[in-house]
């Protein structure tokens, strides 16, 4: 599975701490959120945009999610911090540069934890450090307006995922007891849509770094640090299946993805390897960095209908600069004899099948001028014969 993707490319962030990488729906840009804000960077060259600004009062960005509409040509990048703050950042038109179009400060000085965007309802989901659940309607020029606030007790949100079912677009709450990734309380909640409310809850074991959602598939996992990705449906949250991810240090947060239509379940690990899972049967794969250092931060996107699988160091703050790494899925390359021998092939079924075209356009023509002769001929002779009758 490893050999479907190489390395494209590897970018050095300024960053000494990658806490988040998210990148647009077709791929074009990735922003990257850390202790010293937000980056931003084309996928296709790997060359940093200019930002509009750095972290400062704000603090670490701690979560991001890109917005557009389904007519918007441009880009709009929302991110949360450590202080509280959310911040929009626009594409400016027909650039690759981007503004700021606002700064809000939400509740307190609590983290934002986690964000998800739905672009069918425009609607943005949010989580805070002490379990408060906002729900924001977007309007065309990407401002906010409320639309639901809720707080669930003892609930530190690690994903939030708005559910496909019509209008009312409930949302699955993943997330774990006081900050601690150790619990017996239910650590997943169905909202509903309309009001926030508590419609159900899973009980997931208890531990919980990160979570996945694919809800057309059935399917959500979530990272448990100790052991690797438990797989459970969104039907009825029973574990399917654990998928083993070993832990060689202190267990901390891993970050989980989907890929290749929920085929691949993406792993980040503590050793520099990132796990790639078939989802059915639990084979697995490995995408090496260089070297053994901390890769929790882990997306996915499809660049140009590519399946592209991204990943960051995760130092501690202060030291060298981390890595972004970028893979992509390739298609396995024919030997050059077999690309010489199939152009020859191709070249001369091509001659062959303009030879056959033009022979059975002549023969074509030649039997319909050999119709319309003899039908010439027979009326000139029945002609003549009825002449030859007056005469």
């Amino acid at each position: 599975m490893s050999t479907e993707y190489h390395i494209e490319k590897t970018i050095k962030s300024p960053q000494a701490t990658v806490l988040c990488l998210v990148a647009t729906e077709k791929g074009q840009f990735l922003a990257s959120g850390g202790a010293d804000g937000v980056y931003l960077w084309n996928t296709k060259t790997g060359k940093q945009l200019r930002q509009p600004g750095g972290g400062g009062f704000r603090g670490d960005t701690t979560a991001m999610t890109w917005i557009r509409g389904e007519d918007d040509a441009d880009e709009a990048l929302i991110y949360g911090t450590l202080r509280g703050y959310l911040i929009c950042w626009r594409q400016i038109k027909d650039m690759t540069d981007f503004e700021e179009l606002y700064c809000l400060h939400i509740g307190s000085a609590t983290e934002i934890t986690v964000l998800d965007f739905d672009p069918p309802s425009r609607r943005l989901a949010l989580s805070t450090r002490n379990g408060t659940i906002q729900v924001h309607q977007v309007d065309a020029h990407m401002l906010l307006h409320g639309h639901i606030s809720v707080s669930i007790q003892n609930c530190d949100a690690r994903a939030i995922y708005f559910l496909p079912n019509g209008e009312s677009r409930n949302i699955m709450v993943f997330g774990c007891r006081s900050g601690k990734m150790y619990s017996t309380t239910p650590v997943a909640y169905l909202l509903q849509g309309n009001d926030g409310s508590v419609i159900e809850s899973y009980d997931a074991g208890g531990i919980i770094g990160n979570a996945t959602m694919n809800a057309a598939k059935d399917v959500f996992g979530i990272d448990d640090p100790s052991q690797g990705v438990a797989l459970y449906r969104v039907l009825d949250g029973v574990k399917v299946k654990t998928l083993p991810v070993k832990a060689t240090k202190t267990p901390r947060p891993r970050q989980v993805a989907f890929t290749q239509d929920s085929k691949i379940v993406v792993s980040s690990s503590d050793h520099g390897i990132i796990y790639m899972f078939e989802r059915r049967d639990g084979s697995v794969s490995k995408l090496t960095t260089e070297g053994t250092a901390w890769v929790q931060t882990v997306t996915t996107a499809n660049v140009d209908g590519i399946s592209t699988i991204v990943a960051a160091n995760s130092r501690d703050v202060g030291t060298e600069m981390s890595k972004i790494y970028i893979w992509k899925k390739q298609s396995q390359p024919l030997g050059a004899a077999e690309i010489i021998e199939n152009d020859t092939l191709t070249l001369a079924c091509k001659n062959w099948l303009i030879i056959g075209l033009l022979v059975a356009l002549l023969t074509f023509n030649f039997s319909h001028m050999l119709s319309l002769v003899l039908c010439i001929w027979d009326l000139v002779d029945s002609f003549w014969r009825g002449m030859m009758l007056f005469t």
